[in-house]
């Protein structure tokens, strides 16, 4: 009949036992076998641990200066971790990205981006008290600064008090200098 696994008798060779067996149950032992190979596979390989890097990123919007004033009014804030690779696929905030500060030289590792209503402008912005953005980082190591913000300057005292590294032109920062990595930073201004 069409469609049935049939009994076929062999014989090996003349004077051999012979030896009878169905189609059926050899594929079902062959099916059994791959079956067992493929389980034995799954069950020895070893377990993947998760090896997703992620780092740290925190988001702060600032108030633009307002007349007489030197320190922006903190608007807003927060802080999550995300994979490493992830950072193209972040969404910004509706403000403008002023400045992100970087844990490690060469814009890398944790990150503290500042963020203000509008660009810079010839008053600019002021941060007072850089403990949170150094803790935030790990400590600043470079920094960058975005839109017509493209002037900076740090102070080794809060409130703009201090040493000053003195007026910074231009936008990209690799490495902060070591009098002011991790840490030195105490206050920080940009502007236009």
């Amino acid at each position: 009949m069409p469609g049935q696994f049939t009994s076929r008798e062999t014989t090996l060779s003349p004077g051999a036992p012979t030896m009878a067996f169905t189609f059926r149950a050899a594929l079902t032992t062959l099916s059994l076998g791959a079956a067992l190979a493929a389980t034995a596979v799954l069950t020895t390989a070893p377990a993947q641990a998760s090896t997703t890097e992620t780092h740290r990123v925190c988001q702060t919007v600032l108030a633009p200066l307002a007349p007489g004033e030197t320190a922006s009014k903190v608007l807003s804030k927060r802080c999550f971790d995300e994979p490493v690779n992830a950072a193209a696929q972040r969404r910004p905030l509706p403000d403008e990205l002023l400045v992100t500060f970087y844990e490690d030289e060469g814009q890398g590792g944790d990150e503290s981006e500042v963020y203000g209503g509008e660009t810079c402008d010839s008053e600019g912005y002021g941060i007072s008290d850089m403990d949170d953005v150094q803790d935030e980082t790990d400590g600043v190591s470079s920094y960058t600064l975005f839109g017509d913000c493209d002037v900076s300057e740090k102070f080794d005292d809060y409130d703009f008090e201090g040493s000053s590294s003195g007026l910074i032109f231009g936008q990209n920062q690799p490495w902060v200098g070591a009098t002011w990595n991790d840490g030195g930073i105490k206050s920080f201004s940009l502007h236009s």
